[in-house]
């Protein structure tokens, strides 16, 4: 703030007061959903094409990004790869005489994005290179080409509507979102709303006995693994999801930068993956009460109130503001509530009105 405003701290208050004599308020207001709209969800055959792939596993972990390299989508594979190569140790060094119910599949589906910038292009081709190696070391394929089991399936699509990312999200027995460092990272409550709607609806579809591509959410919730460099971490990590550290110091250089926290994401794999049913709806439970109860219309809420608190408090000493903050507000959210997946900052909110989010 400083780089912008003239302004001091009262000692006693503890306001920002700025040059012209109006007093800031300076506060966050971590963004939430429209929790109900995720509670639906479409199945359609794009998603289909997506979800039910062959030689997917019992359990599946699910990783939507965009090919960015801030989201860290190399690092979940390399993880992956670690949590495969220690589960392969456990069973004499190989992973081909376990049956297919008891391994899981990972589901990454990497959005494009900036596609013709070199560095998101290598992002790419390090992706698909990371794909076809764990697929080939790892994956048991059939006489005929086909997959009997398939370690990793990634695909680089959009996906059209929230009742297609609801649909996917259902899919997840993990869903893994631990970018190196991001804003809110939405996707993650998106997640959680629908997740916790199939666990609660009495009319899912249980699995047949010999399926492989679905599974009942009523049986098996999904379980989070989220970055503490998001911001959504800062309200869910408490409530029940697996919080870790995307990145550590190199040991071996302790003044160089950080590293990938393969081990740690690793663990994390293996310990959402073994957790008890039980223990599972307990979190999840948790977790959507905590997203549908900060929704979109709680920020709203949550901003309004702050910029009609700095109002006042001019309003008391005298210093005139530009709008009053149900105007700001109006002009702000007119078209209803926001329903964007994208990241949203924290919002510094001063006094005297506020301009464009």
């Amino acid at each position: 703030l400083a780089k912008h405003f003239k302004f001091k701290i009262d000692d006693k208050t503890k306001e920002v007061v700025l040059a012209d004599g109006r007093i800031s308020k300076i506060s966050t207001h971590p963004i939430g959903i429209n929790y109900e709209k995720y509670t639906i969800a479409k199945k359609t055959e794009a998603v289909k094409k997506i979800t039910d792939f062959q030689g997917r596993g019992g359990q599946l972990i699910l990783a939507i990004e965009r090919a960015d390299p801030a989201k860290g989508l190399p690092a979940k594979l390399m993880a992956f790869k670690y949590y495969l190569k220690n589960l392969a140790a456990e069973h004499g060094g190989s992973l081909s005489k376990l049956d297919i119910k008891n391994l899981a599949s990972f589901l990454v589906i990497a959005v494009p994005t900036r596609s013709v910038q070199p560095e998101y292009i290598a992002e790419r081709q390090l992706i698909d290179e990371l794909v076809n190696s764990i697929n080939h070391d790892f994956g048991t394929p059939a006489k005929d080409g086909t997959w009997i089991w398939k370690p990793v399936h990634c695909v680089h699509e959009r996906i059209n509507s929230p009742e297609e990312m609801a649909a996917i999200y259902q899919e997840a027995d993990v869903n893994v979102v631990t970018p190196k460092r991001d804003g809110m990272n939405l996707s993650a409550k998106e997640c959680i709303a629908a997740s916790h709607a199939a666990m609660t609806d009495t009319k899912a579809v249980l699995p047949t006995a010999t399926s492989t591509t679905s599974s009942s959410k009523i049986e098996r919730p999904v379980v989070m693994i989220l970055s503490d460099r998001m911001g959504a971490a800062k309200q869910l990590g408490d409530k029940g999801a697996i919080t870790i550290s995307p990145v550590v110091p190199d040991s071996k250089d302790l003044k160089a930068c950080f590293i990938d926290n393969l081990k740690g994401l690793a663990t994390a794999f293996k310990d959402a993956l073994d957790m008890p049913i039980d223990k599972r709806k307990a979190r999840l439970a948790s977790l959507a009460k905590s997203v549908e109860s900060q929704d979109a219309k709680w920020w709203i809420g949550r901003f309004e109130t702050d910029l009609r608190m700095a109002y006042e408090r001019n309003i008391k000493t005298k210093v005139t503001t530009a709008t009053p903050p149900m105007t700001v507000v109006r002009n702000l959210f007119f078209s209803g509530l926001p329903t964007t997946t994208a990241d949203k900052p924290a919002t510094a909110v001063p006094a005297g009105g506020v301009g464009k989010p």
